[in-house]
């Protein structure tokens, strides 16, 4: 039970102190103190000073020292002319070094044992070194070219989205143009919809309202019925006795009174 508390203490200082598992772990907590008033004021310690001098792949690199070391520092022969025209002096080394080539196999052909062949070897091993130590004098020229066509490929990205922000920004102007004409003349009547009614009971509900929101100087005469229509029948005047002669003017009063009969 003693050794509990040494336990605890311990996996509390695991838990204190996590692992970084991330790929981009964050900077440090002391970096926050590196603010522009703390830097100016000299409260933080300044930075290492970077070497100026390390190896890559065994081989020393000064970052003061010139780019490209000359043949002379590397050990080696110049064969060509530090002042002339370069491309003119590529072409000379590769013929030279197609003639030792074509030495070298004719040498071999004939004497395969003969001294000249280490010669002619060395000979071509130098020539090669000069074409790779010139062609690394193209480095400076050849970063400077793709610097600028990075630049204008960049240069025309901008231009490209710049034209397309311009043409979002026209439609998005008459967009709003169009909407505040539309507002302007905007009428809740006209944007009603106007419902069709084709069913009779929607008719006569639609006449109801009507009659019902009517004014009530305006009157309203609703068809009579057939025992109404029957009392407001007057009485046919039959004579006492009715006669042969009398039939015909008995038949046309009750014509007429059946006509009137019907039109109401």
């Amino acid at each position: 039970m003693a050794q509990q508390p040494s336990n605890l203490s311990a996996f509390s200082g695991i838990q204190q102190h996590p692992q970084n598992i991330s790929l981009f772990p964050p900077p440090p907590l002391f970096a926050e103190q590196y603010t522009t008033e703390n830097i100016k004021k000299g409260l933080v310690l300044p930075p290492p000073n970077l070497p100026t001098k390390f190896e890559v792949f065994s081989e020393l690199c000064d970052l003061d020292g010139p780019l490209l070391p000359t043949l002379s520092e590397l050990g080696c022969q110049q064969l060509y002319s530090g002042s002339g025209n370069w491309r003119a002096e590529l072409k000379k080394l590769n013929r030279s070094l197609t003639a030792a080539f074509l030495d070298l196999i004719e040498i071999l052909i004939r004497c395969p044992d003969h001294g000249d062949r280490l010669e002619k070897i060395d000979t071509i091993r130098n020539l090669f070194v000069n074409i790779h130590h010139l062609i690394n004098e193209y480095r400076p020229v050849q970063a400077r070219d793709t610097l600028r066509q990075m630049i204008i490929h960049q240069n025309q990205e901008i231009i490209s989205v710049t034209e397309q922000l311009n043409r979002l920004t026209k439609m998005g102007s008459d967009a709003l143009v169009t909407l505040k004409d539309a507002l302007q003349n905007f009428s809740i009547e006209d944007a009603m919809p106007k419902v069709a009614f084709h069913c009779e009971d929607e008719m006569e509900l639609m006449e109801d309202e009507q009659i019902l929101c009517a004014a009530p100087s305006e009157t309203y005469e609703y068809p009579l019925t057939m025992e109404e229509k029957a009392q407001q029948l007057k009485p046919i005047e039959m004579p006492e006795r009715v006669t042969r002669k009398d039939i015909p003017g008995v038949k046309m009063q009750l014509q007429r009174e059946f006509a009137r009969f019907s039109s109401q």
